[in-house]
C-alpha cells in the first residue's frame, strides 16, 4: 500500500471515510464529513494528515506511517508559510489532525497547540474587533480551546493557555452571542465546557452540580451526567494534590453540600454503565457517544480504594473498556489502562495517572 502526498481527493474521501468516526463524538451523519471534503480542496496539507492519520491508525509503527507522517509535517510547515498566518479552516483542522497523528503515536502533542496558536496568532486573531470566522474555522477554534481544557490531558508537559475561555468571550461580544448545542469534539453541551474550562477554581464544583443540562437524548445524557461527576472528583482530588504540595497543613475546602466521593463515583459508574448498555443496543448503531467516555471512565478507574471496597463496581468499569476498546480502538487509552493494572496488581490504595504519565513523559489525551 503506497499513498502518495499529492493523493487525489477522490481517495481522500476514502481515507475519510474510513476512519474519520474516530475523531469526534456525535453521530455518524454530523457536518463534520462534508466540511472536511469540502476543506480538503482547499488545503493539501489537510489531505496530506488524513492520509497520515489512517496510516498510523491502521499500520502503527510500520515504516510507510512514519515516512507519510514526516510527509505530512512537511507539507503542513510549508502550507502555514505559504497561508502568512492567515487563518484558515482546512489548515487549522490539519494541524489539529496532526496533533491527533501525534497521540496515536505517543509523542509529546501539546507544544503544537502552542505553535499553532503563536504561528496564527490566534489571540490576537480573536479581538473584539475582529470578524468572526467562519462556521468550520470557529468549528476548529473550539476544538482547539477543547484540547486546551484543564485535567483532560494526563503527563501534560505544556501549561494551559486557556483558550476556550478567550474564544466564548469574543463570541459573547459578538452580535449573536454566545454559541449553544454542543460541541463535536466531546460531544458536550458548550454550556457544560465552559464549567470544566475552570475545574481548578473550587466554584466549579458546585457549578458542575447546579448545571441545569441541555436537552439531548437518553443516552447523552448518561453522557454528560458522567462528564459532570468526574470533573466534581477531578477537582476534588486536585484540591488534596495541592495540598499535599504546599505542605502548610491548610486544607482547602470542597464547596459545601456536595454528596461524599463514594456517591458521586457511584453516579459516574452508573452513568457509564447505562450508556454502555445503551450502546450495544443496535438502535444506537451510529452513534459516537462512546469516543467520549474515556475521560470520565480514567476519573473513575483511579478511585482505587473505593474500588477495591466495591468490586461490583469495577465489574462494571471493566466491561465498559472491554466495550470501548472493541468499538473505537483508542491505543492511547490502553497504554493509560496498562498503566492503572499494574498499580492495581502492586496493591496500591491510590493512584495518580497525572504523575505516573509525567514520570514516562508520554501526554495522555482523554478525548
Amino acid at each position: 500500500m503506497t499513498v502518495s502526498v499529492m493523493i487525489t481527493f477522490s481517495q481522500n474521501v476514502r481515507v475519510l471515510e474510513s476512519g474519520i468516526h474516530s475523531l469526534f463524538a456525535t453521530s455518524t451523519d454530523d457536518s463534520l464529513k462534508e466540511n472536511l471534503r469540502q476543506a480538503s480542496k482547499q488545503s493539501l496539507a489537510l489531505v496530506s494528515i488524513c492520509c497520515a492519520y489512517q496510516l498510523v491508525s491502521e499500520y502503527p509503527e510500520t515504516e510507510e506511517a512514519y515516512s507519510q507522517f514526516r510527509n505530512a509535517l512537511r507539507v503542513f510547515q510549508d502550507e502555514l508559510e505559504e497561508r502568512g498566518g492567515t487563518l484558515n479552516g482546512g489548515t487549522l483542522c490539519a494541524g489539529l489532525i496532526l496533533c491527533t497523528v501525534s497521540i496515536l503515536q505517543d509523542l509529546p502533542w501539546t507544544n503544537q497547540l502552542h505553535c499553532m496558536v503563536d504561528l496564527y496568532c490566534i489571540h490576537a486573531s480573536l479581538g473584539s474587533s475582529a470578524p468572526m470566522p467562519d462556521a468550520f474555522t470557529n468549528r476548529c477554534l473550539q476544538v482547539i480551546g477543547v484540547m486546551d481544557l484543564p485535567g483532560l490531558v494526563f503527563g501534560r508537559r505544556t501549561y494551559n493557555i486557556g483558550f476556550w475561555k478567550r474564544l466564548r468571550e469574543v463570541e459573547l461580544e459578538s452580535c449573536s452571542g454566545l454559541m449553544g448545542g454542543v460541541e463535536t469534539l466531546t460531544g458536550l453541551p458548550r454550556s457544560l465546557l465552559d464549567i470544566l474550562a475552570y475545574t481548578k477554581h473550587r466554584e466549579a464544583q458546585r457549578d458542575l452540580w447546579n448545571w441545569h443540562g441541555e436537552m439531548g437524548d437518553s443516552l447523552q445524557a448518561q453522557l454528560w451526567d458522567a462528564w459532570r461527576y468526574a470533573g466534581i472528583l477531578y477537582r476534588a482530588r486536585a484540591m488534596v494534590k495541592n495540598q499535599d504540595l504546599k505542605g502548610d497543613g491548610l486544607q482547602e475546602e470542597s464547596a459545601t453540600g456536595l454528596p461524599s466521593t463514594k456517591y458521586l463515583l457511584w453516579r459516574l459508574i452508573a452513568s457509564l454503565d447505562t450508556l454502555r448498555l445503551g450502546l450495544e443496543h443496535p438502535g444506537s448503531k451510529g452513534l459516537l457517544y462512546g469516543n467520549s467516555a474515556f475521560w470520565p471512565y480514567l476519573i473513575a478507574r483511579c478511585e482505587f480504594e473505593l474500588l477495591r471496597s466495591n468490586p461490583e463496581w469495577k465489574t462494571m468499569l471493566d466491561k465498559l473498556f472491554g466495550m470501548m476498546i472493541s468499538s473505537y480502538k483508542p491505543g492511547h487509552i490502553q497504554i493509560a489502562q496498562d498503566m492503572i493494572q499494574e498499580a492495581w496488581k502492586r496493591g496500591e490504595v491510590t493512584f495518580d495517572l497525572d504523575e505516573a504519565a509525567l514520570s514516562r513523559k508520554i501526554e495522555l489525551a482523554a478525548f
